[in-house]
């Protein structure tokens, strides 16, 4: 199974619900849970590139303009960038 590499990050999420429901319920045979499995990985990978990038654009935008003050990143679950290990698994969306 291929990933589509020109997804934007809305269409990632999409994929990526579609095959966790494939996954959760179980009653895929070891090859196709497998295989969705690589490709979920692979969706997983596009988006944090794609998060990577607008926060890379983000801080461009943010250097052109230095009076617009820059306050620390909050995630959903109150952790501070500072306290989100990048080399973690844990996928923040």
């Amino acid at each position: 199974m291929t990933v589509d590499n020109n997804l934007d990050f809305e269409q990632v999420l999409v994929e990526l619900e579609g095959i966790i429901n494939h996954l959760e319920n179980g009653d895929l045979p070891l090859d196709k849970a497998l295989e969705d499995f690589e490709k979920g990985i692979n969706l997983v990978q596009q988006g944090k590139a794609r998060l990577n990038n607008a926060e890379q654009r983000i801080q461009i935008l943010l250097q052109k303009n230095k009076d617009v003050p820059l306050d620390e990143y909050q995630s959903a679950n109150g952790q501070s960038a500072d306290q989100i290990d990048e080399s973690s698994n844990d996928i923040p969306f």
